[in-house]
């Protein structure tokens, strides 16, 4: 009565109409939510007169996180709830998530999309293996793990250039890598490029977020420019 549960994989009953699949599952409770407000919250039109076989994969999957709903839980179990779901529905699904703690509905989210885990979680725990490699807030675990920000600039030149300045790049896959720089310093850096008369045909700064923390814990491969790169593990 006081769980709900939806695993990644999930097979309910095909020839139900959204309707009377989410108001199935209620029936299984003796105080349930009402079927037609949970299809609203997960963007399914509750008078929709399609089977749930006949859905697209992302309808079946909202259906079914309304299913998971229609005990109103004290506690949720979600594994991958936005596979196959499309970006105007994933949104829809995380305003949804993001508001059930306001409701008293506490949530435990399995996912590997990193900025879902990003948005969503208070506390997050990265695994690896089967192992819990590190837990903490997602801020937290970016701030000790992800790395410092860097601007990356594409040209032929190569660090020597910079010999003589207060800037370090190393060499990078598209070009010099300036890392640890700030937003205010970009304009520093391009000033020096053009001091030294140097072309670039573009740049890009990036800060660290984390999937870059998961990376950096787990020494996983990660593809850059269509090649796979091995990021070091610190020891």
């Amino acid at each position: 009565e006081r769980v709900g549960l939806l695993p990644q994989s999930f097979r309910p009953p095909e020839r139900l109409t959204p309707r009377e699949l989410v108001g199935y599952y209620a029936g299984l409770y003796e105080d349930a939510r009402d079927a037609a407000d949970l299809l609203e919250e997960v963007g399914v039109d509750p008078d929709l007169d399609t089977w749930y076989a006949d859905l697209s994969g992302g309808e079946q999957r909202r259906v079914c996180v309304a299913a998971a709903l229609a005990n109103d839980p004290e506690v949720l179990f979600v594994d991958e709830p936005t596979t196959g779901v499309d970006p105007a529905g994933r949104r829809a699904l995380w305003d949804l998530f993001e508001s059930l703690p306001d409701a008293g509905t506490a949530v435990f989210l399995t996912t590997h999309d990193m900025a879902e885990a990003t948005r969503l979680a208070d506390r997050v725990g990265l695994l690896s293996d089967g192992k819990l490699v590190a837990e903490g807030t997602p801020a937290s675990l970016v701030a000790d793990h992800g790395g410092e920000s860097a601007l990356t600039v594409e040209t032929d030149a190569g660090t020597g250039a910079f010999a003589d300045s207060e800037f370090a790049p190393v060499t990078g896959e598209d070009g010099l890598v300036f890392e640890g720089v700030a937003p205010e310093e970009i304009a520093s850096i391009v000033a020096a490029f053009e001091e030294r008369g140097i072309e670039f045909a573009a740049l890009s700064w990036s800060e660290p977020d984390l999937e870059d923390a998961y990376l950096s814990l787990t020494g996983r491969a990660i593809e850059r420019g269509g090649e796979a790169r091995e990021r070091e593990v610190a020891q």
